[in-house]
């Protein structure tokens, strides 16, 4: 398939020349910024050492300490996996930085021994997103408020190992 003109998507990013402190602070300026309003308390815990090992990002080729895209998973329990705080840098959307960012961070989340299920919640209006989960094999299960007057979110979610009817292979 054609990538429609545009340059393959492993020239517009690289591996990122960041570690421990410099890495969390660029993680949090990219998520204050990229974030869609995160609370700081989401912002740290999703750079905490227990969680800075599950991210997936990219930088700039030109500046391999920039961030132009990151994803993460968090393990809620011993099955249930949550991807979070998708974000790409507004002028590099619409290239297919998201389409590998999701597809990476996804199979960095099946290879956790910990995650049978990936959950995914998305602002219901998010189609581009939504649709991308959903081409993953991602399927929608509810619609839900985090809080009073704020936009409804859908989950959705992936089954690693589904039951094929009353039995699990």
């Amino acid at each position: 398939m054609q990538n429609e003109g545009k340059p393959p998507v492993e020239t517009l990013v690289t591996d990122c020349k960041l570690s421990g402190n410099e890495l969390k602070d660029a993680l949090r300026v990219f998520l204050r910024e990229y974030g869609d309003g995160l609370p700081e308390s989401a912002i740290e815990k999703a750079v905490s050492d227990e969680v800075l090992g599950k991210w997936v990002y990219y930088c700039d080729p030109k500046n391999p300490k920039e961030l132009v895209a990151g994803f993460h998973y968090e393990n809620n329990d011993w099955y249930l996996c949550t991807l979070k705080n998708a974000a790409v840098r507004t002028e590099d959307r619409e290239k297919g930085i998201g389409r590998k960012l999701y597809k990476d961070t996804t199979d960095k989340a099946r290879r956790d021994p910990n995650c049978h299920v990936l959950a995914a919640d998305v602002t219901f209006d998010n189609a581009k997103s939504i649709k991308l989960f959903e081409k993953m094999g991602f399927s929608r299960t509810n619609r839900f408020c985090w809080a009073p007057n704020e936009k409804p979110a859908d989950m959705l979610h992936y089954v690693i190992f589904p039951s094929d009817g009353g039995e699990c292979k």
